[in-house]
Protein backbone atom coordinates (compact mmCIF):
# COMPACT_ATOMS: atom_id res chain seq x y z
CA UNK A 1 0.00 0.00 0.00
CA UNK A 2 1.26 3.42 -0.90
CA UNK A 3 0.78 6.74 1.16
CA UNK A 4 2.05 9.68 0.98
CA UNK A 5 3.72 10.76 4.67
CA UNK A 6 23.81 8.69 -19.44
CA UNK A 7 26.40 8.04 -16.32
CA UNK A 8 29.57 9.65 -15.38
CA UNK A 9 32.55 8.32 -13.81
CA UNK A 10 32.37 7.38 -10.52
CA UNK A 11 34.89 6.41 -7.65
CA UNK A 12 33.88 3.39 -5.27
CA UNK A 13 34.56 3.18 -1.88
CA UNK A 14 34.05 0.18 0.46
CA UNK A 15 32.67 1.98 3.64
CA UNK A 16 31.67 -0.96 5.83
CA UNK A 17 31.47 -4.84 4.92
CA UNK A 18 28.24 -5.06 2.63
CA UNK A 19 28.19 -1.68 2.38
CA UNK A 20 29.42 0.78 -0.19
CA UNK A 21 29.29 4.44 -1.50
CA UNK A 22 30.08 6.18 -4.74
CA UNK A 23 30.62 10.10 -4.90
CA UNK A 24 31.40 10.57 -9.19
CA UNK A 25 33.84 12.69 -10.60
CA UNK A 26 34.54 16.32 -10.34
CA UNK A 27 31.83 19.17 -11.82
CA UNK A 28 35.09 19.87 -14.61
CA UNK A 29 34.17 23.53 -14.10
CA UNK A 30 30.58 23.35 -15.36
CA UNK A 31 28.14 26.08 -14.60
CA UNK A 32 25.26 24.49 -12.38
CA UNK A 33 21.75 25.83 -11.95
CA UNK A 34 18.98 24.49 -8.80
CA UNK A 35 16.91 22.35 -9.83
CA UNK A 36 14.08 24.28 -8.39
CA UNK A 37 15.03 27.18 -10.81
CA UNK A 38 15.11 25.27 -14.25
CA UNK A 39 12.55 27.82 -16.17
CA UNK A 40 8.85 26.25 -16.72
CA UNK A 41 9.95 23.37 -14.48
CA UNK A 42 6.10 22.42 -13.49
CA UNK A 43 7.15 18.63 -11.24
CA UNK A 44 9.43 16.25 -10.60
CA UNK A 45 8.40 12.70 -10.72
CA UNK A 46 10.18 10.27 -9.20
CA UNK A 47 9.50 6.00 -10.61
CA UNK A 48 9.35 4.05 -8.16
CA UNK A 49 9.39 0.33 -8.67
CA UNK A 50 9.46 -2.31 -5.93
CA UNK A 51 6.27 -3.89 -7.38
CA UNK A 52 4.48 -2.37 -10.52
CA UNK A 53 6.22 0.64 -11.65
CA UNK A 54 4.53 4.18 -9.29
CA UNK A 55 4.73 7.46 -10.40
CA UNK A 56 5.32 9.96 -7.35
CA UNK A 57 4.94 13.84 -8.47
CA UNK A 58 5.65 16.30 -6.44
CA UNK A 59 6.08 20.06 -6.93
CA UNK A 60 9.32 21.64 -7.01
CA UNK A 61 8.76 24.37 -4.84
CA UNK A 62 6.40 21.67 -2.51
CA UNK A 63 7.96 20.78 1.10
CA UNK A 64 9.22 16.90 0.04
CA UNK A 65 11.77 18.02 -2.24
CA UNK A 66 12.41 21.47 -0.17
CA UNK A 67 13.58 19.72 3.11
CA UNK A 68 15.43 16.80 4.31
CA UNK A 69 13.39 15.13 6.97
CA UNK A 70 15.25 13.89 10.25
CA UNK A 71 15.97 10.87 11.14
CA UNK A 72 14.81 8.18 11.44
CA UNK A 73 12.21 8.02 8.83
CA UNK A 74 8.96 6.24 9.68
CA UNK A 75 5.24 6.51 10.02
CA UNK A 76 4.51 10.03 10.32
CA UNK A 77 8.00 11.45 8.76
CA UNK A 78 8.41 10.74 5.83
CA UNK A 79 7.73 11.95 2.31
CA UNK A 80 6.04 8.40 0.65
CA UNK A 81 5.49 5.37 3.00
CA UNK A 82 5.08 1.31 1.08
CA UNK A 83 2.82 0.01 4.10
CA UNK A 84 2.78 -2.49 5.52
CA UNK A 85 6.49 -3.14 4.44
CA UNK A 86 7.97 -0.37 6.47
CA UNK A 87 9.54 1.45 3.49
CA UNK A 88 9.97 5.08 4.09
CA UNK A 89 11.09 7.17 1.60
CA UNK A 90 12.68 11.30 1.86
CA UNK A 91 12.98 13.24 -1.48
CA UNK A 92 14.94 16.28 -1.27
CA UNK A 93 17.34 18.68 -3.39
CA UNK A 94 20.66 18.48 -2.81
CA UNK A 95 24.49 18.33 -3.79
CA UNK A 96 26.34 15.90 -5.53
CA UNK A 97 27.34 14.19 -2.15
CA UNK A 98 23.75 13.57 -1.03
CA UNK A 99 23.68 16.75 1.29
CA UNK A 100 20.50 18.82 1.64
CA UNK A 101 21.05 22.23 -0.55
CA UNK A 102 17.50 23.99 -1.22
CA UNK A 103 19.57 25.38 -4.52
CA UNK A 104 21.12 22.32 -5.24
CA UNK A 105 21.77 20.91 -9.00
CA UNK A 106 21.05 17.35 -7.94
CA UNK A 107 18.07 15.68 -6.39
CA UNK A 108 18.31 12.67 -3.79
CA UNK A 109 16.03 10.25 -2.64
CA UNK A 110 17.04 8.24 0.07
CA UNK A 111 15.01 5.41 2.63
CA UNK A 112 14.78 3.02 5.13
CA UNK A 113 14.03 -0.29 4.51
CA UNK A 114 13.57 -3.34 7.15
CA UNK A 115 13.83 -6.53 5.29
CA UNK A 116 17.01 -8.61 4.27
CA UNK A 117 17.95 -11.41 2.09
CA UNK A 118 16.66 -13.59 0.60
CA UNK A 119 13.96 -10.70 -0.30
CA UNK A 120 14.76 -8.00 -3.05
CA UNK A 121 16.80 -4.93 -1.22
CA UNK A 122 15.44 -1.73 -1.19
CA UNK A 123 14.72 1.82 -2.80
CA UNK A 124 14.11 0.88 -6.26
CA UNK A 125 13.90 3.89 -8.67
CA UNK A 126 13.35 3.11 -12.29
CA UNK A 127 13.52 6.79 -13.27
CA UNK A 128 14.05 10.50 -12.11
CA UNK A 129 11.74 12.90 -14.20
CA UNK A 130 11.75 16.92 -14.97
CA UNK A 131 8.36 18.11 -16.65
CA UNK A 132 8.05 21.33 -17.91
CA UNK A 133 4.93 22.92 -18.90
CA UNK A 134 3.64 19.65 -18.16
CA UNK A 135 4.13 19.20 -22.06
CA UNK A 136 8.09 18.36 -21.98
CA UNK A 137 10.56 15.85 -19.90
CA UNK A 138 13.88 15.54 -19.27
CA UNK A 139 15.12 12.02 -17.10
CA UNK A 140 18.17 12.13 -15.04
CA UNK A 141 21.73 11.58 -16.80
CA UNK A 142 24.06 11.87 -14.42
CA UNK A 143 24.86 9.71 -10.82
CA UNK A 144 25.84 11.92 -8.38
CA UNK A 145 26.59 9.38 -6.00
CA UNK A 146 24.83 6.70 -3.83
CA UNK A 147 24.50 4.82 -0.68
CA UNK A 148 23.77 0.85 -0.72
CA UNK A 149 23.49 -1.29 2.28
CA UNK A 150 22.89 -4.74 3.53
CA UNK A 151 23.09 -8.10 2.17
CA UNK A 152 20.28 -7.55 -0.82
CA UNK A 153 22.36 -4.35 -2.16
CA UNK A 154 22.93 -4.88 -6.18
CA UNK A 155 25.76 -2.28 -6.75
CA UNK A 156 25.26 -3.24 -10.62
CA UNK A 157 21.48 -2.16 -10.74
CA UNK A 158 23.19 1.90 -9.43
CA UNK A 159 23.18 2.76 -12.89
CA UNK A 160 19.39 1.72 -13.63
CA UNK A 161 18.52 5.40 -11.89
CA UNK A 162 19.73 6.94 -14.87
CA UNK A 163 19.82 4.85 -18.06
CA UNK A 164 16.48 6.60 -19.13
CA UNK A 165 14.06 2.93 -19.27
CA UNK A 166 11.54 2.78 -16.77
CA UNK A 167 12.00 -1.21 -17.20
CA UNK A 168 15.56 -1.19 -15.08
CA UNK A 169 15.28 0.01 -11.54
CA UNK A 170 17.71 0.42 -8.56
CA UNK A 171 18.15 -2.04 -5.70
CA UNK A 172 20.02 -0.61 -2.76
CA UNK A 173 19.64 -3.34 -0.01
CA UNK A 174 18.59 -2.96 3.17
CA UNK A 175 19.37 -0.93 6.85
CA UNK A 176 18.22 -3.70 8.65
CA UNK A 177 22.39 -3.96 9.93
CA UNK A 178 22.72 0.17 10.11
CA UNK A 179 19.88 1.31 12.25
CA UNK A 180 20.29 5.29 12.07
CA UNK A 181 21.60 4.85 8.14
CA UNK A 182 19.55 5.56 4.77
CA UNK A 183 19.47 3.63 1.34
CA UNK A 184 20.51 6.57 -0.80
CA UNK A 185 20.71 8.13 -4.69
CA UNK A 186 21.53 11.31 -5.83
CA UNK A 187 21.22 12.17 -9.65
CA UNK A 188 21.59 15.08 -11.70
CA UNK A 189 20.21 16.57 -14.91
CA UNK A 190 21.73 17.89 -18.15
CA UNK A 191 19.91 21.10 -17.31
CA UNK A 192 20.74 21.87 -14.28
CA UNK A 193 24.28 20.36 -14.82
CA UNK A 194 25.48 22.20 -18.36
CA UNK A 195 23.48 25.27 -17.76
CA UNK A 196 24.32 28.10 -19.99
CA UNK A 197 26.29 30.72 -18.55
Amino acid sequence: MLSHCPPRHARLALVAPLAVACTCGPEFGRHTRAVRELPYLTSVTFYESSGAVVPLKFDPFGPELNARLPDPLGPGNCDVAFEPIGEYYDFYYSDRAGNFDAGGSYITISAVYPVAAPERGGLNVAEVELRYLDLVYERADTLGSFAGLGDNFLLFSVDNAVDDDLATTTTMGNTTGDPGERLRITVGFESSLDAPM
